[in-house]
């Protein structure tokens, strides 16, 4: 068993190399920001150099023939003034006022500048978020595995646990731990910086700014915006890799964390105060006794082994098929580790509630005529019936040879593709399947890996179900065929940009109808038929 002080420097490395990684996500969104102040700065240029050199004015004139221009009676009343007038010096004062209204209209060219600018901060936004997205994802994963790899390491013991879920990476994502979702914040932010930006636009006209210094202006809130967009990421990036810690503790049975700050000049008073104090892991709580407990926060956690800690992880680290124990050297490398505990998942070794990494194996549990639709129906709504309050998944599926298979899988996740190893000849090609989602783990509708498996496999119907809703999809003549990866990237590009904005305007609760909207959007992309509807509704 490894020191205090072992558990500690691996902790701090790790959170290290989660906040590294941030500010590489940051660097590329500050790049955005300041393309996009660029290319405003160049606009806002272009718009005021063009009127006051249309007209040969100075700058101070040009700002307030802006600001005099009258209404049509004032305009005609100025064309009689100028017939009449014989000095030279009133003649062009008066001539300035009189193509002050072109002028005017040139100064529309501001307000287009005003929806250029709109434009770019909603694409500031779809750039901030997928690349947020894509970052957090990968933190919350390898922040799963890494800890898991370094308890593992520093026990000796190579025990069997569940793979992190997609579904368990969402839920980690979006929850509103600090009062609104990060999505939302980044679209706060650059909306924000929009109106900052605008409101400075006007006032220069107003006030008689240079056209220096608005473009220092729009150099200057982008700048502001790009370094609230690097507080953001940086502070989810320490709340996303210590829930994924939380949830590796889980796995591991652990009941108690302590708290670890880096500690160094810059170590806030609320996370030294904090410092070596020790927590349950199911009391644990973001900006309470978890970490993050401020903007910018470096701090996490390391797990409390006790006797009976350890006893438990010996008694889980063997082998199913040989009955001897399993142990990870000191020596292992991640890479080495990774590759045989979570890419292999083949090797054996237990989940946490089940006989393999991916759930039970498939297993046939009967046999009907295809052609006899009226039976699958009975087949797939009994399943419905049985299955829907199960706390794990299951599927039951029907092949075209009329092989009816049920497959157990875990909290999270099920997999009835294995069903195509079991005999010669199976495909799941036409299929009819059915799975259910536990009440902890639904989103009321149908997910990226269920869509993509669907679409791949080119199954026939799928349904599935959760205490609230049954939903459906159902392949057609036209259904477009396309691979796995970029059904599961279009699904996630459609919820992290439309369904996301739809939500930031509280056009819909994205807790309950964010993967319903999405799949319906995918439906019309790749022509399906998709329905949702109440349990009770018949």
């Amino acid at each position: 068993m490894k020191s205090d002080a072992y558990w500690k420097r691996r902790a701090e490395q790790r959170m290290y190399e989660y906040i590294r990684e941030a500010d590489r996500v940051a660097d590329e969104v500050g790049k955005a920001y300041l393309q996009a102040a660029g290319y405003l700065e160049a606009q806002a240029k272009k718009i005021f150099d063009t009127y006051r050199k249309g007209g040969g004015l100075s700058e101070a004139e040009a700002r307030r023939l802006l600001n005099d221009v009258g209404n049509a009676t004032d305009y005609d009343a100025l064309k009689k003034a100028y017939n009449r007038v014989k000095d030279p010096d009133m003649k062009q004062m008066l001539l300035n006022q009189l193509n002050a209204p072109a002028y005017r209209a040139r100064i529309e060219r501001l307000q287009q500048l005003r929806e250029d600018l709109d434009c770019k901060c909603r694409e500031l936004y779809k750039i901030e978020t997928k690349a947020a997205d894509e970052h957090l994802i990968n933190t919350a994963q390898t922040a799963y595995y890494r800890t898991m790899y370094d308890i593992q390491r520093g026990t000796g013991y190579g025990f069997g646990f569940a793979q992190i879920s997609e579904q368990g990476v969402n839920e980690i994502l979006r929850n509103n731990w600090s009062g609104a979702s990060y999505s939302s914040r980044i679209w706060s932010n650059t909306q924000t910086v929009a109106e900052l930006i605008k409101n400075e636009l006007f006032l220069g006209v107003l006030t008689g700014k240079s056209q220096h210094d608005m473009s220092a202006v729009i150099m200057e809130k982008m700048g502001v915006g790009a370094m609230q967009a690097r507080r953001l990421v940086r502070t989810e990036s320490c709340y996303v890799a210590n829930q994924a810690e939380m949830e590796s503790y889980k796995d591991c049975e652990i009941e108690k964390y302590r708290f670890v700050a880096t500690l160094d000049m810059r170590t806030s008073e609320i996370c030294a105060s904090l410092d070596g104090k020790e927590f349950p892991v199911d009391k644990q709580q973001p900006n309470v006794n978890c970490p993050p407990m401020h903007p910018n926060c470096r701090s996490t956690t390391i797990a409390v082994f006790d006797a009976e800690i350890m006893e438990g992880m010996q008694r889980r680290a063997v082998d199913p098929e040989t009955g001897k124990d399993v142990f990870v050297p000191a020596d292992m490398t991640y890479e080495e580790w990774k590759k045989r505990f979570v890419d292999k998942k083949k090797d054996g070794l237990a989940a946490k509630n089940s006989n393999n990494a991916l759930g039970g194996k498939p297993e046939r549990v009967g046999k009907i005529d295809f052609q006899d639709k009226d039976s699958i129906t009975k087949i797939l709504e009994d399943a419905e019936h049985k299955y829907s309050s199960y706390d794990y998944e299951v599927c039951m599926a029907i092949t075209r040879d009329g092989g009816v298979w049920e497959t157990q899988g875990l909290a999270g996740s099920v997999h009835p593709e294995q069903i195509e190893t079991m005999e010669n000849g199976i495909t799941l090609k036409g299929a009819y399947m059915y799975h259910n989602h536990p009440a902890d783990q639904t989103f009321f509708s149908f997910s990226a890996e269920d869509i993509a498996f669907f679409i791949d496999r080119e199954i026939d119907t799928e349904i599935a179900s959760d205490y609230k809703y049954i939903y459906t999809i159902k392949r057609i003549d036209r259904t477009l065929i396309a691979q796995y990866d970029d059904v599961v990237i279009k699904y996630k590009e459609i919820y992290n940009n439309d369904v996301y904005e739809m939500s930031y305007r509280k056009k819909l609760d994205i807790d309950e109808d964010g993967f319903h909207e999405t799949v319906k959007a995918l439906s019309k992309h790749y022509n399906f038929e998709y329905e949702r509807r109440l349990k009770n509704d018949k």
